[in-house]
């Protein structure tokens, strides 16, 4: 059943765009019938749908707790992209616990939230164990950060924790660095656990991060 939204209602989806608001909320916003579907391939169910096309028949493998008809002028409200697409949702900023540490990366300050997109989805392809983020790193649940990870975001296993974390495990820590003294085509995993580290685009690698590598 579509249901028409309120104008209360609408002002609450449209919060969803500031920081602070996905923050208090623990909710963030999806766009795109691409996004939604990778979404629904990996078992995330949507807390409230938003179509503004007449034709819901696409809607059989999207899970979601409620659904609501919007006008195109609602929709462009609610979304960030420049040309919107006629599907949006709300979802909810679960992070997926890491449990295998055979293969990790981790992202050091990485700011812009495209790139922190396209790493997290070419984690996902690469099938990382998990990705741990550092606190300096930009919000995981930014809608850029979702749209660029294709969903990934919501699936792939995550943490956030300090450079101080890296001492206390027992993987080997390799870094990606300019000054490296192994060049990336001849480089050669070690066996046993790893930790990939990636630096910030403008500083590179934390110092202390290069210390314990």
């Amino acid at each position: 059943m579509l249901s028409e939204i309120s104008n209360i209602h609408l002002k609450e989806v449209i919060r969803l765009k500031t920081k602070k608001y996905r923050e208090e909320t623990g909710l963030s916003l999806a766009e795109g019938w691409r996004l939604l579907r990778q979404l629904a391939d990996n078992g995330i169910e949507f807390a409230e749908l938003f179509i503004s096309d007449e034709d819901s028949s696409r809607l059989e493998k999207l899970r979601y707790q409620k659904i609501f008809k919007l006008r195109d002028w609602q929709m462009a409200k609610i979304c960030d992209s420049v040309t919107p697409q006629n599907i949006a949702a709300v979802i909810r900023n679960d992070l997926t616990p890491i449990t295998n540490q055979n293969f990790l990366l981790y992202l050091d300050r990485i700011n812009d939230p495209g790139n922190l997109g396209t790493l997290l989805r070419t984690a996902a392809a690469a099938a990382v164990s998990g990705v741990v983020l550092s606190p300096g790193s930009c919000e995981i649940f930014n809608p850029k950060v979702v749209r660029a990870s294709l969903g990934a975001c919501c699936f792939l296993p995550l943490a956030i924790h300090d450079p101080d974390w890296l001492r206390q495990q027992k993987a080997r820590i390799v870094v990606s660095d300019v000054h490296g003294t192994t060049d990336l085509p001849d480089f050669q995993l070690p066996e046993g656990n790893i930790i990939l580290v990636l630096g910030s685009e403008a500083h590179g690698v934390d110092p202390q991060i290069l210390e314990k590598a």
